[in-house]
């Protein structure tokens, strides 16, 4: 069965949450996950079904149609990589 495509929403300005992705983008590798930058110019997160306030405060992860928050996010990022699915 193929892995529902993830989606992870992180604050690109935030140099902690910039390294801890760039972490995890390094051991997606083939993983259907795409990581997207909320601070980047021209992003809508109502374009993304986002709150505009909520998502600058927690993380934010999309598999399939189900967005999660908060620890539930991370615990569906890790499931979505790989070497992270123990922590899951």
């Amino acid at each position: 069965m193929a892995a529902a495509p993830t989606t992870v929403y992180y604050d690109g300005l935030c140099p902690l949450c910039s390294r801890e992705i760039a972490h995890y983008r390094a051991r997606a590798g083939d993983a259907p996950v795409s990581f997207v930058d909320i601070a980047r110019p021209g992003f809508d997160p109502a374009r993304h079904g986002l709150d505009v306030q909520r998502v600058h405060e927690v993380l934010h992860v999309r598999v399939g149609d189900v967005m999660h928050t908060g620890i539930d996010a991370a615990i569906a990022m890790w499931d979505a990589i790989p070497p992270y699915r123990w922590l899951g």
